[in-house]
């Protein structure tokens, strides 16, 4: 039984070798398979041959099926996920929003934040921005750290026209 389940795991590859080479000794007309010094073989083991191309088929068609239906599934994450995205920074409020317009304003789009702020804590928090380095300098008004504004959002931001328009700077009174 090992031995039976050892050979159900062999790579796809192999299976939808054996699937093309069964289906051909099976399917190709006599004379081919003659040629071949097949006849012999395909008229005595016919029924193995015939398992071995029906198991070898429904693993490859169900391999194969389970690929498709993984990329659908993360295909409509990703909208969703997008949609989400696209929603949250919408739904920003203003000084979140004119945070962001700084990033945007940096050609680095770094800025340095204070680490304990609370619009810095929920906007590293949602992925908004992140850390540059865990090297933190001390200012006199406490520590600051360096953070960035992350690159999807920058790309979001441009490829959205309600968000280019949340977010473009001439609309916030900046030049």
């Amino acid at each position: 039984m090992k031995a039976f389940v050892d050979f159900l795991k062999l790579p796809l590859s192999i299976w939808s070798a054996l699937a093309l080479a069964s289906g051909c000794v099976l399917f190709l007309p006599d004379v081919v398979i003659e040629s071949l010094y097949l006849l012999e073989v395909k008229e005595q083991y016919r029924l193995i041959i015939g398992a071995i191309f029906l198991l070898s088929l429904s693993l490859v068609t169900v391999s194969f099926i389970g690929k498709v239906w993984g990329l659908v599934v993360e295909q409509i994450n990703f909208r969703r996920v997008k949609r989400e995205q696209i929603k949250y920074l919408s739904g920003l409020d203003s000084l979140k929003t004119n945070l962001i317009i700084k990033f945007l304003q940096m050609p680095t789009h770094t800025l340095p934040l204070p680490f304990d702020d609370g619009v810095t804590a929920e906007l590293n928090g949602y992925g908004i921005i992140s850390l540059t380095s865990s090297m933190q300098t001390l200012s006199h008004e406490g520590y600051e750290v360096n953070y960035f504004l992350q690159p999807w959002v920058r790309d979001l931001i441009k490829e959205n026209k309600k968000l280019q328009k949340k977010f473009c700077i001439e609309n916030h009174g900046r030049s």
